[in-house]
């Protein structure tokens, strides 16, 4: 007859590793399972233990009648884990919270909470200290159950489970091959207490690093070096205590390495192509159903095939303009009218998911079960029992899952105590320093400190002593070969010292390793630091080292934007039409203007509400309305008819194409802004004309707009026709506001209309930062005639202000001056920074040293000076 042996393990790591065993020797008729399970063993049917997420998740809603003293804190995020950490520790010390409380206070609140967990689990899970009450009562039943009992590699028993081991051990053989010694004092001498076979330790190696990362190098460096030369990764442990120091590197590295790295405490959730689907769902609930969020969504759950987003195409999408500000359903279903044209069932599923987002986190739980399904909605599950809807996005982060790599044929890699589960020969312990290995953290529970509890211990083996027998396990498997590592600073910079534990590794020899020293290459990256000479000779290194030494050099070089004259992209940039904006770039900036006209960089706008628009854009929007409500009376004689009437109208076609295209603020902001902009719009196009001008008026009139359609009856003028720079090759365009027209007396009207605060004082070019009425003035003239007296106007709607400038033709020579010495200069190659760069929103500020732009203007300042001198000096005076 088949006998049955059941082996107990500390966890994963150990069942996996014992089963290889067994498996290798042929073995049959063997359990391996955990103490709660052997417990759940015994007990029989279905019962289990509850485990620590089920607990969890019956905490996040606490029985809140019921407690006093920890009602206040019961509402915070982190109660159920902190409770739920409690209730576990009370537990394993077999600690009876309904018989103490009767003692009122702390306890009776904490046997509250257990109840409360005891009532909210279902299928089969059981408290464990029922589940062990059970299993005792059934424990003679143990020789068919689970026949002899062995102990394999715990480190401890806690006290619930000490009298099921007694109790055990009189009706059936029980062993504890340990993991460390000596034995426990507790254990019973019916128990076979067998310790780990001494053997002669290898000489260990102790490696001072500067810091984390580096150990993490050297330790992959160590791993490589290994299997080159032989050694399977099966027989390579690195451990530590803390190993979230280390997770991000030592997972980059192996993989760029290409070194098999099991993980056995799991890899980040959110670092998986699932992860990255449940990540974009609960970004969607937190920010609001926008485009980016909807795509990415989209686009995730397409790629791992999740839920019903899984079965959408990838050209769902195409017809969406890419700057839509979509936000609400309404606006949705607006912006899908030709995807439901085309695929009806398509556009009504991202309806729906707009639909479901738009409730937000409070729906969290429900908008998951619908749209996730197989690893994804587990995910979800976990992360919904984890912790509160409120804080998501932090318990996704935390949740963690199996790599996928087999540890049996694999470095192994992971906390120190999962890792004396299955011992390597080779072995490498990092974090070797005074407070991180062993850690100094306080035992004291926060729901059950001792001042509560005189005299009863929760936690018999503290932090510091589990961390110590830890490294005293992993240091006694290491046959073949030991090699342990500290930090000389921290994470955050600190000084850390040695750990005491190093103490014990007798006639262990130090090394100091230092960044790019060695002969071990763990990535390419690596391999060239090591080697200067070569790594001197990269093209790339080269430029690298030169940019780093021109932005400390007081002179120009091509990192600053000198580039050999009359290079294509900058005789290009100069042929195409300009406008006021880009001449103001050239004169000012003439690097930005590179970056913006040359090199076609465009500065993204925010995709998020807004609270208010900001200065530029309600100018746009104002000259949207102007434009739209005077297109139907251009050219006519006399007022628009209905002024009033066309506004609101261009006010409400414009305000809904915004709606679907831009950030805008809550809805009271935007109808209050869009009531501001149809009144500013109305006293713009009725404010009188000085005595003895015509009827005529003209808005958003354009000039020099080759390619436009056969202008409109009425026209001034065609505004297809080419307009130049005085004096110039430089052609330019632009829109002007209004303009009024005086044809008996010759005379015309240039009106600029501006949406910010008044300018202090009204000079002629304000030093290249005024050039729109200037040239508005040698358009007009061009296009009108010589003859024709311009007077030029800034007006501003929200203060009702009208500002003239005095003589404009006086102005003109000055630009044309401005622009052929700026145009010279660049064709030169002098794409050089101007005194623009300084202002705080300036575009191009991004590709200047991160030192700051006032900090290069000041170091760069004479040879700046020096390139710009003739057209500072000019531009200096035109004011």
């Amino acid at each position: 007859m088949l006998s049955r042996h059941t082996h107990v393990v500390p966890g994963r790591l150990g069942e996996r590793r014992l089963r290889d065993a067994l498996a290798a020797g042929g073995g049959l008729g063997h359990v391996i399972t955990t103490l709660p399970g052997l417990a759940a063993r015994l007990a029989g049917g279905f019962a289990r233990a509850a485990t620590g997420a089920e607990v969890r998740a019956a905490l996040q809603e606490p029985p809140a009648a019921e407690l006093t003293t920890l009602a206040g804190v019961a509402v915070m995020p982190g109660f159920a884990r902190a409770a739920a950490r409690t209730l576990q520790a009370a537990w394993h010390a077999n600690v009876d919270l309904g018989e103490r409380a009767t003692a009122g206070g702390r306890w009776a609140e904490l046997a509250a909470l257990e109840r409360h967990v005891a009532a909210s689990l279902v299928g089969g899970a059981l408290l464990p200290p029922r589940l062990v009450a059970l299993a005792r009562a059934r424990v003679a039943r143990a020789p068919r159950l689970t026949g002899p009992v062995t102990l394999q590699g715990l480190a401890d028993v806690p006290p619930l489970y000490r009298p099921l081991v007694e109790e055990l051990a009189g009706v059936v053989p029980v062993a504890w091959r340990g993991a460390s010694p000596p034995a426990p004092a507790w254990l019973p001498a019916t128990v076979a207490w067998a310790a780990p076979e001494p053997r002669p330790l290898p000489t260990a190696t102790v490696v001072g690093c500067a810091d984390p990362d580096h150990e993490a190098l050297e330790a992959l460096g160590w791993a490589r070096e290994l299997i080159a030369s032989g050694r399977r990764p099966e027989e390579v442990l690195i451990a530590a205590v803390d190993t979230a120091a280390y997770d991000d590197a030592i997972g980059f590295l192996a993989a760029e390495a290409g070194i098999p790295l099991h993980a056995a405490h799991g890899v980040r959730a959110l670092s998986t192509p699932v992860g990255q689907v449940v990540a974009a769902l609960a970004d969607a609930l937190v920010r609001g159903p926008g485009q980016v969020e909807v795509r990415r969504l989209a686009t995730a759950a397409r790629r791992a095939n999740v839920g019903p987003l899984g079965l959408v195409p990838e050209d769902w999408a195409d017809e969406l303009a890419p700057d839509a500000f979509l936000i609400d359903t309404e606006r949705w279903r607006r912006a899908l009218r030709p995807l439901a044209a085309r695929e009806s069932h398509q556009a009504e599923i991202i309806v729906r998911l707009v639909a479901d987002l738009e409730l937000g986190l409070a729906a969290a739980r429900r908008v998951g079960a619908r749209w996730l399904d197989g690893r994804a909605a587990e995910l979800w599950r976990r992360a919904m029992a984890d912790g509160p809807p409120g804080v998501l996005e932090q318990t996704l982060a935390r949740l963690r899952v199996d790599d996928g790599v087999d540890p049996a044929a694999a470095v192994l890699w992971g906390p120190a105590a999962a890792l004396t589960a299955w011992p390597r020969p080779h072995a490498r312990l990092l974090g070797l320093s005074a407070r991180g290995w062993p850690r100094r953290g306080s035992d004291e529970d926060p729901l059950l400190p001792e001042r509560i509890r005189p005299g009863l211990v929760l936690r018999e083996r503290s932090v510091t002593r589990q961390d110590g027998d830890a490294f005293a396990a992993l240091v006694a498997a290491a046959r073949t070969e030991l090699v342990v590592s500290y930090p000389r600073r921290d994470a955050r910079g600190r000084v850390a010292p040695r750990s005491h534990l190093l103490a014990s590794l007798a006639g262990a020899t130090t090394v100091e390793a230092r960044r790019g020293a060695g002969d071990r290459a763990v990535t390419e990256a690596y391999r060239r630091a090591a080697r200067p000479a070569e790594l001197a000779s990269d093209p790339r290194q080269r430029r690298a080292a030169a940019a780093y030494r021109a932005a400390y050099s007081p002179d120009l070089t091509p990192h600053d934007g000198v580039v050999r004259p009359d290079h294509p992209a900058l005789a290009a940039a100069l042929e195409r039409v300009q406008s006021a904006t880009s001449l103001r770039s050239l004169l000012l900036n003439p690097h930005g203007y590179v970056v913006r006209y040359a090199l076609r960089w465009e500065r993204p706008e925010p995709r998020t509400e807004l609270l208010a628009l900001d200065p530029a854009a309600l100018g746009t929007l104002l000259h949207q309305v102007l434009e739209r409500a005077a297109r139907p009376a251009a050219g006519t004689d006399g007022a628009p008819p209905d002024v009033k009437g066309r506004v609101a109208a261009a006010c409400r076609t414009v305000g809904s194409a915004w709606e679907t295209r831009y950030p805008l603020p809550p809805e009271a902001l935007w109808r209050k802004t869009l009531a501001a902009v149809e009144e500013w719009a109305v006293w713009s196009l009725t404010v009188g004309a000085p005595p003895g001008f015509g009827a005529e008026s003209h808005v958003e009139l354009r000039f020099g707009y080759a390619g436009q359609a056969a202008p409109a009856d009425g026209l001034p003028w065609d505004p297809s026709a080419s307009v130049f720079v005085p004096g110039t090759t430089v052609r330019v365009r632009g829109v002007i506001d209004r303009l009024d027209v005086d044809r008996a007396q010759r005379r015309v009207r240039v009106v600029d209309y501006k949406s910010g605060r008044p300018v202090a004082r009204l000079g002629g070019l304000e030093g290249g930062a005024e050039l729109q009425r200037t040239l508005y003035t040698a358009a007009v003239r061009q296009l009108l005639g010589a003859d024709w007296d311009v007077e030029a106007l800034l007006v501003h709607p929200r203060q009702r202000v009208v500002l003239p400038l005095e003589d404009p033709d006086s102005h003109v020579p000055v630009l044309t001056a401005a622009v052929t010495l700026a145009a010279r200069s660049l064709l030169a190659g002098n794409a050089l920074a101007g005194p623009a760069l300084a202002a705080p929103f300036e575009d191009a500020r991004l590709a200047f040293p991160a030192y700051g732009a006032d900090r290069y203007l000041e170091l760069k300042g004479a040879a700046l000076a020096a390139a710009r001198g003739e057209l500072d000096e000019l531009l200096g005076g035109a004011t």
